[in-house]
């Protein structure tokens, strides 16, 4: 099992890595580079029989997970819930992984105001996987 802290210092590696993540980026492409990437996170971590697969699986979990909490948002949002009352997720990682999924910006707008995410289009089930082990 890991610890918090363990999984704030993955997602921190994973977003360091945007090959790994942004579809936008050219580096997303390159085959060697995501794969020193992984390289890179597997050395840092330290952790025994931590391979490229139980990384793709973690980065896999963290998703699903960061989906589960952003429709827990939603729905707090769309109950009609006072601000102060909107679901707020425990996990430390959130806040990282959300410069993740969903860029800079955020669910929230600068002054913590719902209404971006009340009328937001986000889509997460279209979440960035892995490219297929492609012949680059």
């Amino acid at each position: 099992k890991w610890s918090e802290d363990d999984t704030l210092r993955f997602v921190e590696l994973y977003r360091e890595n945007e090959c790994l993540w942004n579809v936008n980026s050219g580096k997303y492409k390159n085959k060697q580079l995501r794969q020193m990437a992984l390289q890179n996170i597997m050395q840092q971590m330290g952790r025994d029989s931590f391979g490229e697969a139980e990384i793709k699986q973690k980065i896999k979990n963290l998703r699903s997970t960061f989906n589960q909490e952003v429709v827990k948002i939603k729905k707090s949002i769309q109950s009609g819930c006072a601000a102060d009352d909107v679901y707020k997720p425990n996990v430390k990682w959130f806040t990282v992984m959300e410069t993740v999924m969903l860029g800079s910006k955020g669910l929230y707008d600068v002054h913590g105001n719902l209404n971006s995410l009340r009328n937001s289009d986000v889509d997460l089930s279209d979440s960035v996987d892995f490219p297929e082990n492609d012949a680059s």
